[in-house]
């Protein structure tokens, strides 16, 4: 798939999802509320003789439609290690996400989320030589509990084509603090 394909597909997702949103905005009658996150995990990858190590550390913004759905902007940076037959290299990886997400209106609950990830790779030691930059379909399932209306983790499971997954623990707060809207 050239990038000029893949962007076009990007695109389409990030336009269908802020349609998708303000017509949530429209329906819901509750607050909405703004959050971020701190997220870490391990990559899970698929590929014969390949593997990655490294400790992903990202970031994310999200606004909560108050409708058990949210919209995340996530970022993860990271340093791999790189094995494939025999060769070992380290590289940068830089990945942005946008999602939407559900979450069940319950202190314990699941979560579901779409969206598209863009994600670059740099050789560290040959100047800022990207070595793969790509847009793609990303989804994820996932659990959490909430500990109070202010702070919540959830472990998730987020795949992005057939290659590359991320297992993560993200740690949430919302920037004010409300009334639990869930069911206890």
């Amino acid at each position: 798939m050239t990038l000029h394909k893949t962007t076009g597909t990007f695109n389409t997702i990030i336009a269908l999802t802020i349609l998708m949103f303000f017509s949530l905005n429209v329906q819901a009658k509750q607050k909405r509320f703004l959050y971020y996150s701190f997220k870490t995990g391990s990559y899970l990858s698929n590929i014969p003789d390949y593997s990655e190590s490294g400790t992903p550390l990202g970031i994310q913004l999200g606004y909560d439609y108050g409708s058990d759905w949210s919209l995340d902007l996530e970022f993860i940076n990271d340093t791999l290690t790189v094995k494939k037959q025999g060769l070992t290299a380290k590289v940068k990886l830089d990945m942005w996400g946008l999602y939407a997400t559900y979450r069940y209106p319950t202190k314990l609950y699941y979560l579901v989320r779409l969206g598209g990830t863009h994600k670059q790779i740099e050789d560290p030691h040959n100047g800022t030589a990207t070595l793969f930059s790509d847009y793609e379909f990303s989804y994820g399932i996932g659990g959490g509990f909430r500990f109070n209306g202010q702070y919540s983790m959830e472990v998730e499971y987020t795949r992005s084509k057939d290659d590359l997954a991320l297992l993560g623990l993200t740690f949430r707060s919302y920037f004010d603090t409300h009334k639990a809207t869930y069911e206890q």
